[in-house]
């Protein structure tokens, strides 16, 4: 591996060392960046059979050196959150404590305490929403929600009402810390301009609503009891995990109206969620789990856990105010080398270090070769390159890894596009329309569904129009040139395929009317579907 990748990583490394002040929003998730997929059976929603995939082969082999090398400073970035999450929340030893502590309850869980839902897989991860983590877990098949209350109301009410604090002194800080650096630079000079759109360009933790464990001395002196009393042991009973480490955790406040999150996988091997808000209190909300295609909604107190690499996002409220506490947990055991190697590959793909990113991806498909989000970022990297095939490649692998997500679909179709190859793109939209199956015009359906599919739909009747203008072109030139060949298998074509892409053409004008490049289509679509009739 190149010393500029060891650079990156070293830094990556620092960095983490004093997450505890800099970490933002994005740094507690994995975020879909590119495009989805992961094969699963579920027993609702989408079903899927398991697929075999092969991992993508490139034309610069990684060495087993680089390996070793990605290998190893990704243990120690695991090393160093664990280091910091057991400095920041394991309990310390008092020598004054002579274990009669009534509060120190240890609580045994049973299945009966839980409400189970399926994401499908095997225990090798095989068609597993929870993917290669589903190899460290025990019942990584199951999503698990509480039956009754894990926090009391009063913990409810006073975490939120910390976090509420913390939020509002953050802003307050921040308001005083922009008045000052305003009054340092010379905002008319170029430099300080390029500071001044840099800062207002920065989402801080507070101005998200979001309140950070760290800042909340309150709330974490009462969890390092609560960590070992009745978090911890819930999570041993449920997934089978005895090193358990809390590496980080927030609590989220929003108010009416909120957007939804990107749909990602979390930055952890298990994560506990709990609601502290009333179901009364809100409207809206829950967390969408993209392989149920469903979102789930707990009421004060109850309490959602999963794999950390289950596809979600948090859903946006219409009315009300809600707030959720969120552990991201760690197996001190478990590195995750999969997930921390796409973390570090979209890092150098960010810094333009083409060649380095491919290292790490590989690496990372080497120990995970259904990981979905590292096949679409090499397929990312191919296109960057310039390298169309390699891509389609690349995102066809994460597609037969998590079908579930049409994205890695949708972009092969938009690179057959690309290189004028419309009927071969009209074929994948169309699987990918199928897939869909209209669900995302039902009313609560996910924003982002709502968006892909549209997308498919207007690139779905573009190629077919331009299939059809084809057609249409060559059978005049057949009539005036008195040829004897039969045209009646294009006007065929062109009225099957012409009335599909009507019909999706006015699917997607009722969510854009008058969109001036859907009504020309539509206008050239039902002139040439009009002459293919005669």
């Amino acid at each position: 591996m190149t010393d500029s990748v060891s650079t990156a990583i070293d830094s990556r490394v620092q960095w983490h060392t004093c997450m505890y002040d800099k970490k933002n929003y994005l740094n507690g998730f994995e975020l879909r960046y590119e495009t989805n997929s992961a094969t699963t059976s579920t027993t609702r929603g989408i079903s899927a059979q398991p697929t075999t995939t092969t991992t993508t082969t490139t034309t610069a082999q990684t060495t087993n050196d680089s390996i070793a090398q990605v290998e190893s400073i990704m243990q120690m970035l695991h090393d160093t959150e664990i280091t910091g999450g057991k400095d920041s929340f394991s309990k310390k030893s008092n020598n004054n404590d002579n274990g009669s502590d009534d509060e120190d309850i240890y609580y045994n869980w049973s299945d009966d305490d839980f409400i189970s839902h399926n994401i499908g897989g095997d225990d090798a991860g095989n068609g597993n929403a929870a993917g290669t983590d589903a190899t460290y877990i025990q019942n990584s098949d199951q999503m698990f929600e509480s039956q009754n209350p894990i926090l009391s109301e009063e913990e409810c009410f006073d975490i939120i009402q910390e976090a509420r604090d913390t939020i509002a002194q953050g802003l307050l800080k921040e308001q005083q810390e922009e008045e000052e650096k305003s009054q340092q630079n010379n905002n008319n000079s170029e430099q300080g301009q390029q500071q001044q759109q840099q800062r207002a360009s920065a989402i801080s933790n507070s101005q998200l609503g979001e309140a950070r464990l760290s800042n909340m001395p309150k709330t974490r002196a009462w969890l390092q009891d609560t960590l070992q009393s009745r978090f911890f042991p819930l999570l041993k009973s449920r997934f089978g995990v005895d090193d358990l480490v809390l590496y980080d955790g927030l609590v989220l406040g929003n108010q009416a109206p909120s957007r939804s999150q990107p749909i990602h996988r979390d930055a952890s091997l298990l994560t506990l969620n709990v609601a502290l808000s009333r179901l009364e209190d809100f409207e809206g909300g829950g967390t969408y789990i993209e392989v149920l295609d469903d979102t789930l909604k707990i009421n004060q107190g109850h309490l959602l856990c999963h794999a950390g690499s289950v596809m979600h996002a948090g859903v946006g409220i219409n009315k009300g105010e809600r707030w959720v506490f969120v552990l991201f947990v760690l197996g001190e055991s478990q590195p995750q080398f999969s997930r921390r190697c796409h973390a570090q590959a979209l890092e150098c793909i960010q810094d333009r270090q083409l060649k380095q990113a491919e290292e790490v991806l590989q690496t990372g498909l080497r120990v995970a070769t259904n990981d979905h989000l590292l096949h679409n970022t090499m397929g990312r990297l191919h296109l960057m390159r310039q390298d169309p095939k390699m891509a389609i490649k690349s995102f066809q692998s994460a597609d037969n890894a998590y079908p579930v997500c049409q994205k890695a679909m949708v972009s092969i179709a938009q690179i057959l596009i690309e290189s004028r190859r419309p009927r071969a793109a009209l074929r994948r939209f169309n699987l990918v329309l199928e897939r869909i199956n209209n669900r995302d015009l039902q009313p609560d359906s996910q924003m982002s569904l709502k968006g892909l599919a549209f997308g498919a739909r207007r690139d779905a009747a573009r190629c077919a129009l331009l299939c059809a203008q084809y057609n249409y072109e060559k059978q005049q030139q057949q009539k005036q040139q008195q040829n004897d060949d039969d045209p009646m298998m294009m006007m065929e074509w062109n009225r099957v395929h012409l009335a599909v892409a009507i019909d999706r053409m006015k699917t997607c004008l009722n969510a854009a009317p008058n969109e001036p490049n859907l009504l020309g289509m539509l206008d050239r679509a039902e002139f040439l579907f009009k002459e293919a009739q005669q």
